[in-house]
């Protein structure tokens, strides 16, 4: 009896469906970001006035084209059997929310969520699920934020010995050297001979005993 109640119960849904306008397709995306490994949580809800009573949910993954769950207030169901063990489906009165326990990377791409309501009629939704390594504040994402900080600051640094580099070359290219060198020797033999020939003060030219130039000789060079 029950069974039976149940069968008219869909019929009847069905023939609302048939009954009702036409198909209205929602613009926009909704983008969703999980993480491999933890919860992907996919939300369809039904848009418009509150007098579109919703009466069917259906979540489609649209890359396979498989229908991953269905409800039909009060039924509450996964139907596909690779979502039966990882998945649950919440719903209140206006939204369906399927909850994928360990996202994994094949469950990552476009999902259709398609809404009956009534005197509405189907309404489409689009969702497409990004699945991640790791969360965006991860210790993974920083350190790879160190990384790269730490490449930038050595290539700035060898940079700058470089430039160091290239200009105490050029500084060193414009040192002033000078055409001609005159370098003084004493006369020393000039000065002995005058000593042995009893011309003592030959040797000095002053009070102060500064020796004078006669006793040096100036070279030049250059």
């Amino acid at each position: 009896m029950m069974s039976m109640l149940k069968m008219l119960k869909i019929i009847g849904i069905y023939v609302l469906f048939g009954l009702s306008f036409e198909t209205q397709q929602i613009e926009g995306v909704m983008n969703v970001t999980a993480v491999k490994g933890y919860e992907a949580i996919l939300q369809c809800e039904a848009p418009g006035k509150s007098s579109n009573k919703p009466v069917q949910f259906q979540v489609n993954k649209e890359d396979n084209n498989t229908m991953i769950a269905i409800y039909n207030p009060p039924v509450n169901k996964i139907l596909n059997s690779s979502y039966k063990l990882r998945a649950t489906l919440e719903v209140t009165e206006n939204s369906v929310t399927i909850i994928i326990k360990e996202a994994q990377e094949s469950d990552k791409g476009w999902y259709s969520c398609q809404i009956h309501t009534f005197p509405g009629g189907k309404v489409v939704q689009k969702i497409y699920l990004h699945i991640k390594d790791y969360f965006p504040n991860s210790p993974s994402s920083r350190r790879g934020v160190i990384i790269g900080i730490g490449v930038f600051a050595a290539l700035v640094l060898i940079g700058a010995v470089f430039m160091f580099l290239f200009c105490a070359h050029q500084r060193k290219d414009r040192v002033y050297i000078p055409k001609q060198v005159n370098i003084i020797v004493k006369n020393s033999q000039y000065s002995e001979n005058k000593w042995t020939s009893g011309n003592n003060d030959r040797t000095t030219s002053n009070e102060h005993s500064e020796d004078t130039y006669e006793d040096y000789l100036i070279m030049s060079h250059g």
